[in-house]
């Protein structure tokens, strides 16, 4: 065995020793702290307190899921990265739905990571701007879940609904099926429901042109396979839309008029056809009243 006595090698292997202790064990980033999330006109707006060893970090992981990031062993719908000098992050895209959980790590140069400790939740309020008038979801090839895939405003007063396999909604469960409602809550009022296969045409009150509603999908309706014999349940993290409703739909329109009952109405109301009974029946009393009046007459 050949032993280096130099002073200079001696001097180069305590280096080496002096070091290794801290580039073997090299600490972790420490986990993020005071997360929070707000929203921000249809966006989410994270911040974060800095670790104490943030001066090794290179970079932050700001991530967003629709369910608990924690609870769920880290899965999550997106992430991002940002510089280490920034302590927030503005998610400008996020996936469908209105409410969303938030966390975030540290990364080194070494690629040594934080792991998740923290997680803020956030409710959006308001509907998220969109351009197009239509909103988009995932698109599955073998589908185990009814899912939602478009909502699209057809018209000024028609929503057309796709869906990635065809739907089934009982009759008696129609009108809890589907809710159409603006940022502020107000709802706009269903009319009429056309099902074919995948496809849901909502008929609707005049929408207001230029306007972003959110249409809400409930689980009394069920989606069927290719084969028709298995029943898909609807996925929740797909069950709302957003959509505008565009200027170049509305044009010029006028409200549609009401549809007269087919049945004279009995709760005291007057609808026009019960106004019409009654007025059918006054004119046929004042006649055989006037007849009555004759006969009198012609017997004296």
């Amino acid at each position: 065995m050949t032993y280096i006595h130099t002073p200079v090698a001696r001097l180069f292997l305590a280096l080496l020793l002096w070091l290794a202790p801290a580039v073997v064990f090299a600490a972790a980033p420490a986990n993020i702290t005071g997360i929070t999330a707000t929203e921000q006109s249809g966006q989410i707006f994270v911040t974060w307190t800095a670790p104490t060893n943030a001066n090794t970090l290179t970079s932050y992981r700001v991530y967003v899921s629709r369910q608990s990031i924690l609870q769920n062993n880290g899965a999550y719908d997106d992430v991002e990265v940002t510089s280490a000098n920034s302590t927030d992050y503005t998610f400008t895209k996020l996936p469908t739905g209105n409410q969303f959980y938030v966390s975030v790590i540290a990364a080194n140069a070494e690629g040594e990571e934080s792991t998740f400790s923290e997680e803020a939740f956030v409710v959006l309020s308001s509907l998220p701007m969109v351009s197009s008038g239509i909103f988009v979801g995932p698109v599955g090839t073998t589908p185990t879940q009814l899912q939602l895939l478009s909502a699209a405003s057809v018209s000024a007063t028609g929503v057309l609904l796709t869906f990635n396999a065809p739907i089934v909604v009982p009759r008696e469960k129609a009108t809890e099926a589907f809710r159409i409602s603006d940022a502020s809550g107000a709802q706009l009022t269903l009319t009429r429901l056309v099902i074919d296969g995948p496809t849901v045409t909502i008929h609707t009150f005049p929408q207001t042109k230029d306007h972003r509603y959110r249409v809400s999908i409930f689980p009394v309706i069920q989606g069927k396979d290719s084969t028709g014999a298995q029943t898909l349940m609807l996925d929740t993290l797909t069950s709302t839309g957003d959509f505008t409703t565009l200027a170049s739909l509305i044009g010029t329109w006028k409200p549609p008029k009401p549809t007269k009952p087919t049945k004279p109405s009995h709760s005291g109301d007057l609808s026009e056809t019960g106004m019409g009974m009654v007025a059918i029946m006054m004119v046929a009393g004042a006649t055989a009243g006037y007849v009555r009046e004759r006969q009198k007459n012609a017997k004296c």
